[in-house]
C-alpha cells in the first residue's frame, strides 16, 4: 500500500494538454459573480417549471453580474461587468467548457440562476468560496508580468469577485502547479458588436443552425488562417466585431 498524492484534478475548463483539447478554439473557464441576495426564492415569481424559472430571473432589474474568464492553454485572462438580461447572451459568444458558482446557489433560495445557465447544457461546477476574498493584489503573483499601467482600479466589484472566485477554482484545482498567465484584459461592451444568443445561431458563425455542423458556417467560410491563435482570434472577431477600426 502506498499513500500517493493527488497532482492534478482534471476538469474541462482547466485542461491544458493538447491531446485532450482542441486547440484550434478557446477552452475558457468561466466565473460569474450575482448577488445571492437578489435571488432569494421570495422574490420569484411563483412557478415550478425550468422556463417559468428561467423567466423570472430575466425579469430581474438590471442586476449587476460580474464575469471572469481565464484560458490556461493560452494565458488568456477577461473580465466583464454585464446584467441579468444579457448575462445569457455573453455566455453564448464566450461559449465556456465549464461555469464555477458559489456554493450557495446550490441552496434553494438562490438557485434561481441554476436553470438560466443549464438552459443550454453548460457544465457547472460549484465550489466553496475562500475564506478571504481575493483582491486584485492576489491575482499578481499568477501573472506572467505586470506592465506599469495595470491599474486594479478599472475593475468593477463584481469583476473581482468573479476574478478571485476563479482564480481560486484555479489554484485549488491545479494542486500548487505554477499557473501564469496574461495581464486581465476587460471586456469593453461599447467598443464591440453586441450579438445576442439567438443572432449567433442564426447567423450560423460557428455551426449550422440544421445539424450543428462547422462545415458551411460562417467561420468554416472565412477560414484562412494558417496558425491555431489565429483561427482562435477569428473565432473572437466574428463573435464580437469591433465598432471601431485604429489605423496607425
Amino acid at each position: 500500500m502506498y499513500n500517493r498524492k493527488v497532482s492534478r484534478i482534471v476538469t474541462p475548463g482547466t485542461l491544458i494538454d493538447e491531446h485532450f483539447m482542441d486547440p484550434w478554439e478557446n477552452n475558457y473557464l468561466l466565473s460569474i459573480h450575482v448577488d445571492p441576495t437578489v435571488l432569494e426564492k421570495g422574490s420569484a415569481v411563483k412557478g415550478s417549471s425550468g422556463s417559468q424559472s428561467v423567466s423570472s430571473v430575466l425579469s430581474l432589474p438590471r442586476t449587476e453580474v460580474g464575469l471572469a474568464w481565464v484560458d490556461l492553454s493560452s494565458g488568456d485572462f477577461l473580465t466583464q461587468c454585464t446584467d441579468i438580461a444579457s448575462l445569457p447572451s455573453a455566455i453564448a459568444r464566450i461559449k465556456p467548457r465549464e461555469i464555477v458558482l458559489d456554493s450557495i446557489f446550490q441552496e434553494e433560495e438562490y438557485s434561481r440562476v441554476v436553470p438560466l445557465l443549464q438552459d443550454d447544457g453548460h457544465i457547472i461546477t460549484f465550489q466553496q468560496p475562500p475564506e478571504q476574498p481575493l483582491t486584485v493584489a492576489d491575482w499578481i503573483p499568477m501573472l506572467a508580468d505586470v506592465v506599469d499601467d495595470f491599474d486594479s482600479g478599472d475593475f468593477g466589484p463584481s469583476e473581482v469577485a468573479a476574478g478571485g472566485s476563479l482564480l481560486h477554482y484555479v489554484k485549488h484545482q491545479l494542486l500548487g502547479s505554477t499557473t501564469r498567465l496574461q495581464v486581465p484584459i476587460r471586456h469593453q461592451v461599447e467598443e464591440h458588436m453586441s450579438i445576442d444568443k439567438n443572432s449567433l445561431r442564426a447567423l450560423e458563425i460557428r455551426t449550422t443552425i440544421r445539424d450543428g455542423s462547422y462545415v458551411g458556417s460562417l467561420l468554416h467560410t472565412l477560414k484562412k488562417t494558417v496558425t491555431k491563435s489565429g483561427s482562435r482570434l477569428l473565432t473572437q472577431r466574428l463573435c464580437e466585431p469591433a465598432l471601431r477600426i485604429w489605423f496607425p
